[in-house]
């Protein structure tokens, strides 16, 4: 997984989130890629019933893709 820093961008938006609720956001659009083979692995392992689920090291992985862009957006 990788974050396409480039694209990132700063928007005002209204859509709807993955659990169909209205948002509307001030915020950040932080593209996540994700390949062929990496969804395939992650999907089949994620059990959205489990609280435990992602793994926790899959959870990190994420998180930490996220929190740099959003750390670099900060400090330029």
């Amino acid at each position: 997984m990788h974050i396409d820093f480039n694209q990132v961008q700063r928007c005002q938006t209204s859509t709807v989130d993955t659990d169909d609720n209205q948002i509307e956001v001030d915020g950040y659009v932080v593209p996540v890629l994700v390949s062929e083979s990496e969804l395939a692995t992650l999907v089949a392992a994620y059990d959205q019933a489990s609280a435990s689920s992602p793994t926790e090291a899959d959870s990190r992985i994420i998180a930490r893709l996220l929190l740099d862009a959003l750390k670099k957006i900060v400090e330029g």
